[in-house]
C-alpha cells in the first residue's frame, strides 16, 4: 500500500474528528472486557507512547556535565484511586457513551486496539491491545494481532480472570454496532464498517465498507 492512498485509517487519523466521537467508538474501539474496566496488562508500556524518556547521556568528549541519576521505580500494585477535576459537566464515565468531561478518564483507564499517545503526541497512534496490524490486498480487510499478556483483571462482576482474546474484542464491536445500546460509536460504525470476526484467539479481523 502506497503512502498516497487515503485509507480509512489515515482519514481517521488526520480528519477533524471531535474527541468525543473519536474516543466514542470507530477505529479505536477496545475489547469487550476492557470496555467494562476489567482488563489488566502485564505492563503499562505502549512502546514509549505514554511513558517518559530515560536519562540523557553526555556526548563523547563533553565536559562539565554528568548523566542524571535514574529515579528508583516503585513496584506496581493493584488498586488505588484516580482523582481529577473538571470545570464543566462530567456527563458520566461510561466507555461507550460518555461525553464532555467523562471522556478524559476513559482515555486513561480503558484499553483499545491502538491509542493516540497522550503523553508523547509526536508518536501519534501507538499499539495498546494490538501488537501489529496489516491491510490485506483488497484494502478493506484489516487484521489485528493481539498482545498475549492482557488479561481479565479481578472484578466484582463474577467474570473469571483469564487472558483476553479476540472474542472479547468482537463482543465490544458487537455492542457498539447494536443501535439499541445507544453508543457514541454507532453512527461511524454503521457508516464505515461492514463486518468483523475472530479467526482465532489472538487475531481480530475487521472489514470496512470501502478502502
Amino acid at each position: 500500500m502506497t503512502r498516497d492512498e487515503k485509507t480509512y485509517w489515515e482519514r481517521t487519523a488526520t480528519s477533524r474528528l471531535g474527541r468525543r466521537r473519536l474516543l466514542g467508538g470507530a477505529a479505536l474501539a477496545g475489547a469487550g472486557a476492557a470496555a467494562f474496566g476489567l482488563v489488566g496488562c502485564g505492563d503499562d508500556d505502549d512502546g514509549g507512547g505514554n511513558g517518559g524518556g530515560g536519562g540523557t547521556t553526555p556526548s563523547p568528549g563533553a565536559t562539565g556535565t554528568t548523566a542524571p541519576q535514574a529515579t528508583p521505580t516503585l513496584a506496581p500494585k493493584k488498586g488505588g484511586t484516580y482523582t481529577t477535576g473538571f470545570t464543566g459537566t462530567i456527563g458520566g464515565v461510561a466507555p461507550f457513551s460518555s461525553n464532555y468531561g467523562g471522556v478524559y478518564p476513559i482515555a486513561l483507564s480503558y484499553n483499545y486496539l491502538f491509542v493516540y499517545s497522550l503523553f508523547n503526541p509526536a508518536l501519534g497512534y501507538v499499539y495498546d491491545l494490538a501488537t501489529k496490524h496489516k491491510a490485506e490486498a483488497d484494502n478493506v480487510t484489516w487484521v489485528f494481532n493481539l498482545r498475549p499478556d492482557a488479561k481479565i483483571a479481578p472484578n466484582k462482576y463474577g467474570i473469571a480472570e483469564r487472558p483476553l482474546d479476540a472474542d472479547d474484542v468482537k463482543a465490544s464491536f458487537d455492542y457498539i454496532a447494536d443501535k439499541a445500546n445507544g453508543t457514541n460509536g454507532y453512527a461511524p460504525f454503521a457508516q464505515y464498517f461492514d463486518k468483523w470476526d475472530a479467526p482465532d484467539k489472538q487475531t481480530f479481523r475487521l472489514i470496512t465498507k470501502k478502502p
